[in-house]
């Protein structure tokens, strides 16, 4: 079983301090895979959280968490409250106090009490299947 603290983790995420969380929740050498690609090293991870948290707050709440020996998956939903006119952030257009509410799947692995992957992906908010 990991010694990881996911609760501290959840708590911590939505810190305003991304430089911090990034040290010292992650391996150096992490490898991140999502929609965005496959990325290695955790600045690389840093660089995506503070471009997707420029102009906007991020307020993350984990909804599931399951953990197995050294894998936690959890399912968490982002509001992302803009604090500027956002006309271009990647989970559609945003006024200034305007919010948008994605939903995350997310797996970590974790190594030394760190984590050292992550697979991320979400769904665009605004989709919607036709009915009828």
């Amino acid at each position: 079983m990991s010694d990881f603290d996911f609760a501290v983790y959840a708590s911590s995420f939505n810190t305003t301090d991304e430089a911090s969380f990034v040290e010292r929740f992650y391996t150096e050498d992490m490898v991140l895979d999502g929609p965005f690609g496959k990325l290695e090293g955790r600045d690389k991870w840093l660089d995506i959280l503070n471009q997707t948290h420029k102009g906007v707050r991020e307020d993350l709440n984990f909804l599931t968490v399951v953990c197995q020996g050294d894998v936690i998956m959890a399912e968490s939903e982002g509001t992302f409250t803009a604090l500027i006119d956002l006309p271009e952030f990647q989970h559609g257009p945003l006024s200034k106090g305007e919010s948008i509410t994605v939903k995350f799947f997310s797996k970590y692995v974790i190594r030394d009490g760190k984590i050292s992957e992550m697979k991320i992906s979400w769904w665009d908010p605004n989709l919607r299947p036709p009915l009828g």
